[in-house]
């Protein structure tokens, strides 16, 4: 299955960051990116790679979110390539180290990857592509097998942004409504990706990737199979019962329900 993958995921941050300076809305959001790669699979490594010491307030963010930093000296000191000649040596290294790593993710709009795309690919590996659009080489974007637009998944995230929820509890815990909102999201994207249904174990299992504490029984359920029915009669979710097997697939999914 697509999202049992492994994943490698490498970040030519001031790539990213130079490419997005002249766009509105926030800084880059690592989690963003995080959230949309887990439908893919289990993400093992993380890397990101730039002269951290010129951009100091976006270490925070991707160190909480697991990166190891990897200190790369300014261009003044190193040459130009030097972040993408530390991040193909250790993408080449890792892929032939680690051959249950099937996946690679390059944050990166760099046509300088280029090479390293082709090799990765050579070796068998799946390449996945994430750049800004007015950033991303043409030749870059043709040689992945995948290539996502960052400022696309942002705008997305923005559009799918649930309205403050009134029935959000008193005590702080989130309430269905939120919690449909997510998983209908999760399950959106898997059903845009395959162009066809999915089983609801698959897209739990998936969920649960990205939130690992989620549990039916804590938003008052007695089991999956019952949340997905509430989910479909508040309007997020569209259910089919598999007759052989009893389990549930999801034909649609709405971020917004009724």
């Amino acid at each position: 299955m697509d999202s049992d993958k492994a994943l490698a995921v490498y970040v030519d941050f001031e790539n990213v960051a130079l490419g997005l300076k002249d766009l509105p809305g926030p800084d880059f959001d690592v989690e963003l990116v995080i959230e949309r790669l887990l439908e893919k699979g289990r993400i093992l490594v993380k890397n990101a790679y730039c002269d951290w010491h010129r951009y100091q307030d976006s270490r925070r963010p991707l160190h909480e979110a697991g990166f190891v930093l990897v200190e790369i000296p300014h261009a003044r000191w190193s040459g130009k390539n030097s972040a993408d000649i530390r991040m193909v040596v250790d993408a080449l290294d890792l892929c032939n180290t680690r051959p249950h790593i099937d996946t690679f993710a390059l944050i990166t709009g760099d046509s300088d990857f280029t090479p390293l795309v082709g090799k990765l690919r050579e070796y068998g590996k799946r390449v996945i592509g994430i750049g800004v659009r007015n950033s991303s080489s043409k030749l870059l974007i043709e040689s992945c097998d995948d290539f996502w637009y960052y400022d696309e998944l942002a705008k997305g995230k923005a559009e799918d942004e649930p309205a403050p929820d009134k029935s959000e509890k008193p005590d702080g815990k989130p309430s269905r409504n939120r919690m449909f909102k997510r998983l209908a999201g999760t399950a959106h994207s898997m059903i845009d990706d395959r162009g066809e249904a999915v089983w609801a174990s698959h897209v739990k299992q998936v969920f649960k990737r990205k939130q690992p504490n989620f549990s039916e029984g804590y938003f008052g359920y007695a089991g999956f199979s019952e949340l997905l029915e509430d989910g479909a009669s508040r309007g997020f979710l569209e259910i089919e019962k598999d007759k052989a097997s009893g389990g549930y697939r999801i034909l649609s999914a709405r971020t917004r329900g009724r």
